[in-house]
């Protein structure tokens, strides 16, 4: 009984040298991981302070952008009000202007009635010196063609001072 509880002693006693075995290959296992853990840990400080400087940098550039939109939103809101002013004046130049076009053309059909008028007024005629007409002149011109001439005159006439009358209704 002694051999087996010998025997069974050597069996527990090899198998803790295989779990101590094991073990060992764990811790150095561990021990290389750690070197690695090591390296990452640092790897990932450095991350961190390279993103503390970015998030400086990136505070900074936009403090300067907030700076620089702060100029061209002065610099718009000046040329806003130079721009309505300018289109203030352009309004009182076309209303001025209408109001020149308006008075122009009210004087133009003064002055279309006084021609109608002078034109109304008979003139005393003028003498006429009457001269030779030769044959090929009387051909060119006939009594029935300077009735006609005469005519379509006095037709014209007629019509531009309608045109007028109403124009000066139509202002009116």
């Amino acid at each position: 009984m002694n051999y087996l509880l010998e025997i069974i002693v050597i069996l527990l006693l090899g198998m803790t040298v295989m779990f101590c075995w094991r073990l060992n290959s764990k811790i150095t296992e561990i021990k290389s991981s750690r070197k690695d853990m090591a390296s990452l840990v640092k790897v990932f400080d450095e991350a961190i302070i390279n993103t503390n400087n970015s998030l400086g940098a990136l505070k900074e550039a936009s403090a300067n952008a907030a700076v620089d939109l702060k100029k061209y939103t002065i610099k718009s809101n000046e040329l806003i009000s130079e721009l309505a002013f300018m289109n203030d004046t352009a309004v009182r130049l076309a209303d001025r202007l209408e109001n020149v076009l308006f008075e122009a053309k009210d004087i133009e059909t003064r002055c279309l009635l006084l021609i109608e008028k002078a034109a109304a007024i008979k003139k005393p005629a003028k003498r006429k010196v009457r001269r030779k007409v030769t044959k090929n002149e009387e051909k060119k011109v006939t009594p029935l063609k300077l009735r006609d001439k005469k005519a379509k005159e006095n037709v014209s006439e007629t019509i531009y001072s309608s045109l007028a009358k109403k124009e000066i209704a139509n202002r009116k």
